[in-house]
């Protein structure tokens, strides 16, 4: 048997440990909430220890080894190694993320972490794996580093174009058909651990440039691999959004819907509305379903555009309850003008399928509906408005569809299964639900020289805005203020050239950034 030196030096000098033929192929710890956690292959054990806070730096550990066979001894692959954890120098690793989804540099291994939240559905993808290029690995041998152990149950999901498929552990045994997992998609988890739990991740982080495939005719799982976090509008390429019907993460949802504000100019118009505080955010490892209009495979790739993100809050309602479902229906509620609802609740039969709260100024409500199978049942709305004198129920209401263009007065049946619907609390069915049109723009002329001039709509009037001119790396070429934006059509022009110097041939990015949000376009120059 090694002796202890000796199993400290292997660790140390990041060789392969070899026991009664065992091979130990993985050594990974990381810190959490200030417990210790090992993981060997498919085993991990978790060392009680209290330490200091740690102050924005990481540790370096130096271990007392001792390895202790299976109190059988006739299964030595069992085989674990007791550490004592002793701090012994300081270097700079956890100051790079918050701890739970920091990197660890145990023997100088890179380790990130998705975090599983309990009692939860979690919407996330691995954007760092052992693979070659956007390659799979094994689900089984991946899930089962999850710390803690999924001792009792685990279960994770994927969409195909074959249908739904599964990787489940319960009573001491994988199943299922989800065999490979792929850091370009997205996968919805749940465990039935009481507090946090984390799936390590080793390897490398898929490359940005990355090619992201979109399949006709069924939603999409997608995974956002980007260390940035940034709008979903910001991520998507505009050629993107134009063949999509819709996007959904876990806490918000949008909508594409056509306008025709005038006979001669039909716009594109997105509808979202979230259950966070802060907005609408993709993050680096999150997961996002998309429904393309195409009738035919495209791909894409994610894009970054400079700016800051606005933390945001998962805002849970106090007043209802009600369980989540691996997928929901969007409920797009506009509320009625009373500004008294501060809950509202959607119920079929006697059971509540989703909730939201209803803020001051709200002027639509995202409630999730979770629909269960097999559902027929109408829908009601219960209105929450903190009086004891009972919630105010509503049957019937104003309900649009899609491919419906006025809103007809009915219930909703869960047997309908539309993807979505917009629902009007309001008393006259031409106060109902209208899709705003974003902030948009139109460049020419494109290809351009020296010079563009831009046509920019604008839903209301707005402070000034700025215009940036990016490179395909990412980079701000060029920075102009727009002026203040009224109602309507804006005309403005702009030089594009930089220290008096012409720009450069090729593919640039221009990104319009107000208070009515943010639109993009390539612009090629010549």
């Amino acid at each position: 048997m090694p002796d202890e030196g000796s199993l400290s030096k292997g660790i140390h000098d990041r060789t392969i440990l070899n026991y009664s033929s065992i091979k130990i192929f993985q050594l990974t710890s990381i810190f959490l909430k200030n417990q210790l956690f090992i993981s060997l292959g498919s085993n991990s054990l978790k060392v009680e220890k209290q330490f200091m806070s740690l102050p924005q730096m990481c540790f370096t550990m130096k271990a007392n080894l001792k390895l202790q066979q299976d109190s059988t001894k006739r299964n030595p692959s069992r085989a674990l190694l007791l550490l004592g954890i002793s701090l012994v120098s300081v270097s700079s690793v956890f100051a790079q993320q918050q701890l739970g989804q920091g990197v660890s540099d145990f023997n100088e291994q890179p380790l990130e972490t998705i975090t599983l939240q309990p009692g939860t559905i979690n919407w996330v993808s691995f954007p760092r794996l052992e693979r070659q290029g956007d390659g799979t690995v094994d689900s089984e041998f991946f899930f089962e580093s999850t710390i803690p152990d999924p001792s009792n149950f685990f279960e994770a999901r994927h969409l195909l174009v074959q249908g739904m498929s599964h990787k489940t552990f319960s009573e001491g045994d994988w199943s299922g058909d989800l065999d490979l997992v792929r850091s370009s998609l997205g996968y919805k988890i749940r465990t039935n651990h009481n507090s946090q739990a984390y799936i390590p991740m080793t390897g490398t982080v898929l490359a940005p440039n990355t090619d992201v495939s979109i399949n006709p005719f069924y939603e999409n799982w997608l995974g956002y691999f980007l260390y940035k976090s940034q709008s979903p509008f910001d991520a998507f390429p505009d050629e993107v959004q134009s063949k999509l019907q819709s996007m959904k993460g876990k806490y918000w949802s949008c909508i594409k819907k056509n306008m025709s504000p005038t006979k001669s100019n039909i716009v594109q118009g997105w509808l979202c509305a979230c259950n966070q505080i802060g907005g609408i955010w993709l993050n680096y490892g999150d997961m996002v379903a998309v429904y393309p209009e195409e009738r035919e495979e495209f791909s894409f790739q994610w894009q970054q555009v400079p700016g800051q993100k606005t933390e945001s809050t998962y805002q849970p309602p106090e007043y209802f309850s009600f369980t989540e479902g691996y997928d929901y229906t969007s409920l797009f509620i506009e509320p009625d003008s009373s500004g008294t609802i501060q809950e509202i609740g959607a119920f079929a039969g006697d059971s509540c399928i989703g909730a939201a709260v209803v803020n001051p100024g709200d002027s639509i409500v995202l409630v999730r509906a979770f629909v269960p199978p097999g559902s027929q049942d109408s829908i009601t709305l219960q209105l929450y408005n903190g009086m004891k004198s009972g919630n105010r129920v509503v049957r019937q209401y104003y309900v649009t569809t899609p491919g419906q263009e006025e809103p007809r007065y009915r219930s909703i049946n869960t047997r309908e299964r539309k993807p979505w619907y917009l629902i009007s609390l309001k008393d006259k069915p031409d106060e109902s639900i209208e899709v705003p049109i974003g902030l948009s723009f139109i460049t020419y002329p494109n290809p351009a020289g020296d010079q563009i001039s831009l046509r920019v709509t604008a839903p209301e009037a707005s402070a000034p805005g700025s215009l940036l001119l990016l490179d395909m790396q990412g980079r701000i070429v060029a920075m102009h203020s727009t002026g203040p934006l009224s109602k309507g059509d804006n005309m403005m022009s702009f030089s594009l050239k930089t220290s008096g110097a012409p720009l450069p041939s090729g593919l640039y990015q221009l990104v319009l950034r107000s208070a009515l949000g943010t639109a993009t376009q390539k612009l090629i120059v010549q």
